[in-house]
């Protein structure tokens, strides 16, 4: 359980990171598509951040170390989730 609780804090303050620099990107937008920049970036950083994070979660299953495998996937399933909805959330304030 202390390794799920040091892995899921340290991809969510990741995640909170690359939030903060997806939205100062999206201030000086104009136009018709403002603000599309901005989610198109935080839904790529989020992509990656959970792919990589599957890759090493397969990494750990296959050393056979189960407990920082789950703690992996799960924090990869909190990303994906809090990160959709920070994407959409950093959407509606364009």
């Amino acid at each position: 359980m202390n390794a799920l609780k040091k892995i899921a804090g340290i991809n969510l303050a990741i995640l909170i990171a690359y939030t903060i620099l997806s939205g100062l990107v999206g201030i000086n937008e104009k136009g018709q598509y403002k603000g599309l920049g901005a989610l198109m970036l935080m839904a790529v950083l989020i992509g990656l951040h959970v792919g990589v994070a599957i890759v090493v979660s397969l990494y750990y299953f296959v050393r056979r170390n189960r407990e920082k495998g789950r703690a992996y996937l799960l924090s990869a399933l909190l990303v994906l989730v809090i990160g959709f909805s920070a994407c959409m959330g950093l959407g509606s304030f364009y």
